[in-house]
């Protein structure tokens, strides 16, 4: 059961960047800035989480394994 929401979550987060994007690149007014746009939507949209998992782990006394 796991395995099939994780699947769909996957398949629904796929579509929804896909058309997110490609709404971005039509609105840019050219493919390059909508590129552009979206490649730093991207970029925040993965380093964000990963600095606040960082900070909150780093508050909660969380050790990384070596």
């Amino acid at each position: 059961m796991a395995s099939v929401v994780f699947d769909v979550s996957r398949q629904v987060g796929s579509a929804w960047g896909v058309a997110l994007f490609g709404t971005l690149m039509g609105t840019a007014g050219d493919m390059i800035g909508g590129l552009h746009l979206s490649a730093v939507i991207a970029a925040a949209a993965f380093l964000l989480p990963s600095v606040l998992a960082a900070t909150i782990g780093r508050r909660a006394g969380v050790t990384r394994a070596r």
